[in-house]
């Protein structure tokens, strides 16, 4: 029996956009939420905890970013 190893994947153009593009439509609804959550006057907690979600994926997103210009360096 022949074993068979798995390449692993090189990272694409298209698998960063997809990332990105991924991360953009969770930023959006955060924010979407945000918002309704402010124009209902809801309490403290629930407004903090939000914002803390968007930082998070802002942060998520600046990861990817740095990632991104390493694999454009790696190619180059």
């Amino acid at each position: 029996m022949k074993k068979t190893t798995r390449k692993k994947s090189s990272p694409t153009k298209t698998n960063y956009k997809k990332q990105f593009e991924d991360i953009e439509k969770k930023i959006n609804k955060a924010c979407k939420k945000l918002n309704s959550h402010i124009k209902k006057n809801e309490p403290y907690e629930k407004i903090e905890a939000d914002n803390n979600e968007i930082l998070m994926l802002l942060g998520e997103c600046n990861y990817m970013v740095r990632e991104f210009h390493n694999y454009q360096k790696k190619i180059k």
